[in-house]
């Protein structure tokens, strides 16, 4: 296996940390669904899963599939 140059590697790591920040995001927004708050929209309006079920499903398909 080739070693990779110190800037591959760098930008490797810099990419894996910013996946992981989104990956923390998303599922933090997740639980918040599951919880049952309320998302809010950029116009100002709020969609919520007691009346949008697809997103809670979404979550819960999201967080626990892969566990499965």
């Amino acid at each position: 296996m080739q070693e990779l140059s110190l800037l591959s590697q760098i930008t490797l790591y810099i990419l894996l940390v910013l996946i992981g920040l989104l990956t923390l995001i998303i599922w933090g927004w997740q639980i918040q669904v599951l919880r049952g708050k309320d998302m809010k929209n950029p116009d100002g309006s709020a969609d919520n899963w007691h009346e949008q079920k697809i997103f809670y499903g979404i979550s819960v398909a999201d967080i626990f599939w892969p566990a499965l």
